[in-house]
């Protein structure tokens, strides 16, 4: 079971003679457990992806399927929950529990209430506190995170998230890295960042796109071994990454490149050692 798009294009007032293509041809598979990166530069399709996956759109050309089934099918209902870019467009209520709680009894849960609380608490906002605080008052940081706790409700066996961690401090940043791990004992994650960084060593697989077709589809090692087609989509890896790649060029033997620094320092220190 899984989410799945096969070939898929889409094209922005197709039939016209000013439509704009936005995807062609691509390819991601999400399951159960998965923690599928998605990147690319501004206007390379990446949220135009995530709209095709959630259903909110319909493919030109190419299918997209939950679990064997149209995702804007009845029948699919509750199978994927979306966190787009800007948070203050998700929110409605007069509260943010309320909010929060929208999805679950939407989907007729009984215990909505209690799924409320624990996504709240899942993302580092404590129902006691922020829950009776209107949606609009929140920081920004906070407003991420609540609308994140919103679809971490739904319980939805696939999760997409547009930039979750933008706009959030190091705390912030943390919590949803945590909350995510957390979310994927029962769901597959898919995050569509323009810096992946945060996610890259725990990250199943990296989906590159660059104007609207996959320039790269791996998991991060293959990746590291070959960054040449990701490179040029225009996109960077992170410096403790390329410093990592440039020891492995020079000879260096590392049994594995990463993301986090202080075990990138570690690995860098065990690899001179044993070459000493």
């Amino acid at each position: 079971m899984a989410l799945v798009a096969r070939d898929v294009s889409y094209t922005y007032a197709g039939g016209r003679s000013f439509g704009v293509e936005a995807l062609r041809s691509v390819d991601l598979s999400l399951k159960r457990e998965d923690l599928v990166v998605v990147t690319g530069t501004t206007g390379s399709g990446k949220s135009t992806l995530l709209r095709l996956l959630a259903g909110l759109l319909a493919p030109s050309q190419g299918t997209v399927a939950v679990d064997g089934m149209d995702p804007s099918a009845r029948e699919a209902r509750g199978s994927v929950a979306i966190v787009f870019q800007d948070p203050e467009t998700q929110f409605f209520a007069e509260t943010l529990h309320a909010d929060v709680m929208f999805g679950p009894r939407n989907l007729g849960l009984d215990y909505a209430s209690e799924e409320a609380d624990r996504a709240l608490r899942t993302v580092g906002l404590d129902p006691d506190i922020y829950g009776g605080r209107s949606p609009f008052t929140l920081s920004g940081g906070e407003a991420r995170r609540g609308a994140i706790a919103g679809a971490l409700a739904m319980a939805a066996p696939y999760l997409l998230l547009d930039e979750p961690t933008s706009g959030l401090d190091a705390d912030g940043r943390r919590s949803i890295r945590e909350a995510l791990a957390a979310e994927r004992r029962r769901s597959g994650v898919l995050v569509v960042t323009h810096d992946p960084m945060e996610f890259l060593d725990e990250a199943t697989a990296v989906v590159a796109l660059d104007s609207g077709a996959v320039a790269f589809s791996g998991t991060p090692q293959e990746l590291y071994a070959d960054p040449a087609p990701y490179t040029r989509a225009g996109l960077e890896l992170p410096p403790v990454v390329r410093t990592q790649l440039l020891v492995r060029d020079a000879g260096m033997r590392l049994e594995h490149v990463v993301c986090d620094p202080a075990r990138a320092a570690e690995s860098l220190l065990t690899a001179r050692g044993a070459s000493s």
